[in-house]
């Protein structure tokens, strides 16, 4: 699937459900160790491998979900329990995720790592 104004693909490298993952991904599970935060963008965490990727770090990293609403539900993990270092940042994940570049100081940063079309979406 490509972007119809960039020619950019829109979801590169992805694994379509019953496909395998390829081999990094495995080998970034074993890295698991070393994160110190974990952002977890627009899905419900309901598929495997990849939603045990919140349970397996420790309860000390911080674990912030964008989306619509909280996973609890589909994976067992409920992002709105501030208390054991998650977060649920609920809202449509664009705009969330530039709402914190812009409240960190970081837009002109973010801009910059933009394709030029999805900077006058944002600019608009």
């Amino acid at each position: 699937m490509y972007c119809d104004k960039c020619k950019a693909p829109v979801k590169p490298d992805i694994v379509f459900f019953g496909e395998g993952l390829p081999r990094s991904f495995f080998d970034a599970l074993e890295d698991l160790h070393d994160v110190d935060l974990l952002i977890v963008a627009g899905t419900a965490l309901a598929v495997s491998p990849f939603n045990v990727v919140p349970s397996e770090l420790s309860r000390e990293v911080p674990k912030v979900l964008f989306n619509m609403e909280n996973v609890f539900e589909t994976c067992g993990i409920d992002f709105d329990e501030p208390q054991h270092n998650k977060i649920l940042v609920k809202g449509k994940c664009d705009e969330s995720i530039l709402k914190l570049a812009k409240d960190c100081g970081w837009n002109d940063d973010f801009k910059a790592v933009l394709h030029k079309c999805h900077k006058d979406k944002i600019m608009a």
